[in-house]
């Protein structure tokens, strides 16, 4: 494994409030998640402890976003989590623009309360898109997920196969793990 990860904060917009953001990823990368205590893992599909126990789970994505709380001049990026409901918004909204993928979209993201899945919506001024924003590489956003959930690091993209299963290995081992802490 790499010593060095790609860290990246998740974004987290509070119940009543929003922020516009710029969507950096070409595509999003989503899976499955249980939550169990204070943390959430990724259910690796076939023989998860958390599903063989019927813990919940919900759909989860994930894209890269570039936002500013203050002034344009303070950006930062990070890492947009959405739920399906949300996911099938932005779809819509870059068909609608007819674009290929998801760079460079504007959205205003919010909540309406804490918890509340987030909400997108066209920004009331400005493009619908921002034709110089420039992708996330798909290795670095895998890679930024992996960090968070304490997977295997993506070497490379033409890898990804044998890394989703090394992946299924280690969540399904996270999840034993955390469900027999529990007990």
């Amino acid at each position: 494994m790499p010593s060095r990860r790609t860290r990246v904060p998740v974004l987290k917009i509070k119940g009543g409030g929003h922020v516009l953001l710029i969507v950096r990823s070409a595509k999003v990368v989503s899976f499955t998640l249980h939550w169990l205590g204070r943390r959430s893992y990724i259910c690796p599909g076939t023989g998860c402890p958390a599903c063989e126990q019927c813990v919940g789970s919900r759909w989860s994505a994930f894209a890269g976003a570039e936002y500013s709380f203050g002034t344009p001049e303070q950006r930062s990026f990070g890492l947009l989590e959405f739920t399906e409901g949300a996911y099938e918004r932005l779809r819509f909204m870059r068909e609608t623009e007819g674009r290929p993928d998801f760079v460079g979209l504007r959205v205003v993201a919010s909540r309406s309360r804490d918890r509340a899945p987030l909400r997108f919506d066209l920004p009331d001024e400005g493009p619908c898109f921002v034709a110089s924003a420039k992708a996330w590489d798909h290795a670095l956003l895998i890679d930024a997920l992996a960090t968070l959930y304490a997977l295997p690091a993506l070497v490379d993209l033409s890898e990804l196969e044998r890394w989703e299963k090394a992946c299924e290995s280690r969540s399904r081992l996270m999840l034993g793990r955390a469900l027999a802490a529990l007990q």
